[in-house]
């Protein structure tokens, strides 16, 4: 598949408020435009039952409201995406990226756009599709790094072990040639 979904927490109060209008306006328009749309004049509350919300609520008290974006993976056309490698004196440094960057719990800032609204037989809404994404990659830990220790605790990487190298020495067998079964 040349894409995939992404789906991201909202951290912007601004910009969860902006999505939110964003979609009420959708769905206002649809009410003025029901006729045209589709084919007959619809109530408020059966466009808000079609409509494809943008801004889905979180799941849970004290989780954040997410907004899904189209990741464009393919050759024509695909999402920019960018590793930042540091963040210094207001300067970002970052190198290219691909899709497989993309991993839960990484930091992204998302450029993206809209074509309009879909419309679906029972459904529509509408879709936003990363143009651009900056991540900040999440720290992948790895060994005696993974733990978590007391804050007392110190750990110190000891040299390693010289590694010694012996030739291989061949199995030997010894066999009974007698005629002595």
């Amino acid at each position: 598949t040349n894409r995939r979904t992404l789906e991201l927490t909202i951290e912007s109060s601004e910009l969860e408020t902006w999505l939110t209008k964003l979609d009420e306006q959708n769905v206002q328009t649809a009410l003025k435009s029901s006729q045209d749309w589709f084919k007959k004049s619809l109530e408020i509350d059966a466009i808000k039952n079609m409509y494809v919300y943008m801004v889905k609520p979180p799941m849970k008290d004290g989780l954040k409201s997410t907004v899904r974006v189209k990741v464009k993976t393919g050759d024509t056309y695909p999402t920019n995406i960018f590793i930042v490698q540091s963040a210094e004196n207001g300067s970002l440094s970052y190198t290219r990226g691909n899709s497989d960057d993309l991993t839960k719990n990484c930091k992204c800032m998302v450029m993206c756009e809209s074509v309009g609204l879909w419309f679906m037989s029972r459904q529509f809404g509408m879709s936003l599709t990363a143009t651009d994404i900056l991540v900040w990659p999440t720290k992948r830990t790895t060994g005696i790094d993974a733990f978590t220790f007391a804050n007392n605790l110190q750990v110190q990487k000891v040299e390693d072990p010289p590694v010694v190298t012996a030739a291989p020495i061949a199995p030997t067998v010894e066999m009974d040639m007698s005629d002595d079964f």
